[in-house]
């Protein structure tokens, strides 16, 4: 499951894992070892310059839960 959210934070949870973002903006479900996600943006100049975070969630394997390292991402259209 990627998240994506619209500030960067770091929020502690249980067993040391750090929620890298807030202020949620979307989410997206995808299965596998080696999973993709896309993530559908309108093509407006007024979203230039907007700020995203991302962090996946990957399930299974043994723990509950484990959070992967956050992605910074800077909107630009071409």
């Amino acid at each position: 499951m990627l998240i994506a959210c619209a500030r960067r934070a770091e929020t502690p949870l249980f067993g040391a894992a750090v929620q890298l973002g807030r202020g949620f903006v979307a989410q997206i479900a995808a299965a596998g070892p080696l999973a993709r996600c896309d993530l559908a943006l309108p093509s407006d100049a007024s979203l230039c310059g907007r700020e995203l975070v991302t962090q996946a969630g990957l399930f299974g394997g043994g723990q509950p839960f484990a959070l992967t390292n956050a992605q910074d991402l800077v909107l630009g259209f071409p």
